[in-house]
C-alpha cells in the first residue's frame, strides 16, 4: 500500500507538470463561421497547433487552403491540430469555405493574430504553436513553398512530448511496483 500512495503522488505531480500552460494561446481569440468566439488554447487542447493563415481575396491563399485541407490527416497523424484562419468578413469566409469544400476547422481572425503574431504582414503563412502555447515557427508563402514548409514542420513535430513519455514510463513502473507489492 505504501508504494501505491507514493505512485499516486508522483503521477499527480507529473500530471501537473505535463499539462500545458497555453497562456499565449488563451490570449488569442478567433470566431467560427457562425460568429461564436473561441480561444486558440481551447482549440488546441494541449496539442501542437498548426494554423494556415490567409486572406480570402488572395488567390494563392485560396489554393493553399485547399492544399492544407488535403494534408489535414498527415498533420493530425503527426500529433498536431490543423486549422485554417482567415482574416476578413465572416460572411465572405463562410461562402469561400463552402465553395472550396474545406473540411478542416475554419475560423475568422479578429485582427489579433494578424497584428500581434505575424511579424511580417505577408499571407499566406503557417504559424505553429507548441503544446505550451508558445509560437515556435512562422513560415511565409504559398504555392510550392507551402508543401515544402509543411513537410519541414511535420518533420519537427513529435506525436508525444517528453513530459508525456515520462508520465507513461512512471505509470508503468508504478504499476509494476503495485503488482509486485500485491503478490
Amino acid at each position: 500500500m505504501k508504494f501505491a500512495t507514493i505512485f499516486i503522488a508522483i503521477i499527480i505531480a507529473f500530471a501537473g507538470y505535463a499539462s500545458a500552460d497555453q497562456s499565449g494561446l488563451n490570449d488569442l481569440a478567433v470566431t467560427d463561421l457562425w460568429d461564436v468566439p473561441h480561444r486558440l488554447g481551447e482549440i488546441s487542447a494541449g496539442r501542437v497547433l498548426v494554423i494556415y493563415f490567409c486572406k480570402p481575396e488572395v488567390e494563392e491563399c485560396r489554393e493553399g487552403a485547399v492544399y492544407f485541407d488535403s494534408q489535414a490527416t498527415r498533420i493530425t497523424a503527426a500529433g498536431a491540430k490543423p486549422i485554417c484562419v482567415f482574416t476578413g468578413s465572416p460572411e465572405r469566409i463562410r461562402d469561400l469555405a463552402l465553395n472550396l469544400d474545406l473540411e478542416i476547422p475554419i475560423y475568422v481572425d479578429s485582427g489579433l493574430i494578424y497584428q500581434q503574431v505575424l511579424e511580417q504582414k505577408i499571407v499566406p503563412a503557417i504559424i505553429v504553436f507548441d503544446r505550451s502555447g508558445q509560437k515556435t515557427i512562422i513560415l511565409y508563402g504559398g504555392g510550392e513553398s507551402l508543401a515544402t514548409n509543411l513537410d519541414s514542420i511535420l518533420g519537427k513535430i513529435s506525436p508525444h512530448s517528453r513530459s508525456y513519455i515520462l508520465v507513461v514510463v512512471i505509470a508503468l513502473i508504478g504499476t509494476a511496483l503495485i503488482l509486485f507489492e500485491l503478490k
